[in-house]
């Protein structure tokens, strides 16, 4: 009975090659020789070992992975973003690994925390404002590239988002221009969806007259 494959070093022996070697590939595939790449994937077609997504970032200087944290993994702009980001980070060969705060400050620590250990390469977050603790925050700007969406932790934050003012100012032209005459009748977010610290937002809803 063939032994089992679990571990680099049990792949290492079994595709006759050093484990730096072995590593090197896993970690960059274009660092060995052709002949090694050759070898390696026939390897592992043959063997169906995969190595430890998570070990193989610890070795390696940049990890392929983005760290995402959110407040809310239910409410319906956040599933919409994450899928975004998932799709894209895919595309560039990245792999986008989401968390959510539960609009809880230590949760957003521990999910820094967590991130931290698994050697991201970047992070998106969507902050809880005030309730935030930013000196967590600017640590891990400082270590790795960090971008903030929906609000901003400060005035100096790298920041995408929403310029509430030009869209609004879009609408109501589109609406003037438009040969149907809606109503914009005043409703507000339901405050269940949204992270504790943050005042509910009014929004329009439009209907025809």
């Amino acid at each position: 009975m063939a032994k089992t494959i679990r571990t680099m070093e049990d792949f290492s022996a079994f595709v006759g090659l050093s484990r730096t070697t072995v590593s090197k590939y896993f970690n960059d595939p274009a660092s060995v020789r052709q002949n090694t790449r050759s070898t390696i994937e026939a390897a592992l077609k043959k063997s169906d070992f995969r190595p430890s997504m998570f070990a193989v970032n610890l070795n390696r200087r940049r990890s392929n992975i983005l760290g995402v944290i959110i407040p809310n993994s239910t409410d319906p702009f956040y599933m919409a973003l994450t899928r975004r980001i998932e799709t894209i980070a895919n595309e560039a060969g990245f792999l986008a690994f989401v968390l959510s705060s539960d609009g809880r400050a230590e949760m957003e620590d521990q999910a820094i925390q967590t991130f931290r250990s698994m050697n991201i390469a970047g992070a998106i977050i969507a902050p809880l404002g005030v309730r935030s603790h930013h000196r967590v925050l600017a640590e891990l700007g400082a270590s790795i590239p960090l971008i903030y969406v929906d609000s901003p932790l400060d005035e100096t934050s790298s920041f995408v988002g929403t310029d509430n003012r030009q869209s609004f100012r879009l609408i109501v032209d589109y609406l003037c221009r438009s040969a149907s005459r809606p109503v914009i009748s005043p409703c507000r977010w339901s405050t269940t969806t949204l992270p504790p610290g943050r005042r509910p937002m009014s929004r329009p809803c439009m209907g025809s007259r």
